[in-house]
């Protein structure tokens, strides 16, 4: 079985940890798989294009913003993903350090089923031509250009006028997504699997404005009536629109695709992550 392993380099600079799940893996009868030098040595290969399509899944070493970037990385191929934290939260993550080697038969037995988790697709038009286009897989935050200061928006969904609202910003968030900021604001969690997606209003000034659950065949528009906004995506992609710019969302043609495997209480596993990490340092 082939697997393309990933960590995150911060928090594991001299690789040790990854070196020894990496001779874990091996023992078990993996293949192994890297795309980074640092930590290629005897019995791992190197990563090239042509290997993709091969790759089995990919385990991922490090925190939820670890496994974003790197399936951001890799979006092109719809590889099925699974983490092992060494973040705060993990939400992303099904293992932890303490426990993935007893899961390691289950994957070499493919015993594990993968999460076909909706992402988002966002254009953003100018005078009506497109500027920019991007793919969330956890959620996108529009708020005004300059700190502590409110942004006016005006929704639409379906074409139709949804709302319009003062507020530090708006997130629109993925299932996946839908514990971070989403959540934090006030938003309902989504379970991911979920067919909808989810928008919250960050700190509007009128607290009537609440979230809204959109099905999966619904757009919406935004449009900033401020002088600049920032749109971030993913807690990593980050670019400036102008008022009167529109930004469409909508579901992407791509899933995120998690591994999760068939255990009791794995249900809320996301929220119980969430609420647990108040108690880590």
């Amino acid at each position: 079985m082939k697997v393309l392993f990933k960590s995150n380099e911060r928090k594991d600079p001299d690789y040790q940890t990854s070196k020894k799940i990496i001779t874990k893996l091996i023992d078990n009868s993996f293949e192994v798989y890297v795309d980074n030098q640092s930590y290629f040595f005897n019995k791992v290969k190197l990563l090239k294009e042509e290997d993709i399509p091969s790759i089995d899944f990919a385990l991922i070493l490090g925190g939820d913003g670890t496994i974003l970037s790197f399936a951001r990385k890799y979006k092109n191929y719809n590889l099925p993903l699974l983490g092992i934290n060494l973040g705060r939260v993990g939400a992303l993550s099904k293992l932890e350090l303490s426990n993935y080697e007893k899961y390691l038969d289950l994957l070499k037995n493919k015993k594990y089923q993968i999460e076909n988790r909706l992402t988002l697709e966002g254009k953003v038009f100018s005078d009506n031509k497109l500027i920019h286009s991007f793919i969330s897989f956890n959620d996108i935050i529009i708020s005004n250009e300059k700190q502590n200061k409110l942004i006016s928006l005006d929704v639409l969904v379906n074409d139709k006028l949804y709302n319009q609202f003062f507020a530090d910003g708006v997130a629109i968030a993925t299932p996946s997504g839908s514990s971070a900021y989403s959540l934090s604001s006030g938003g309902p969690l989504l379970l991911p699997t979920t067919k909808c997606y989810v928008l919250t209003p960050i700190c509007p000034q009128f607290t009537a404005f609440t979230s809204v659950v959109f099905e999966d065949k619904d757009s919406i528009l935004i449009s900033s009536n401020s002088e600049k906004a920032i749109i971030t995506v993913d807690g990593i992609e980050n670019f400036t629109i102008s008022k009167n710019d529109k930004v469409i969302i909508s579901k992407a043609n791509r899933n995120l695709n998690m591994i999760a495997f068939d255990e009791p209480r794995k249900l809320y596993e996301s929220i119980y992550k969430v609420a647990m990490s108040i108690y880590k340092e």
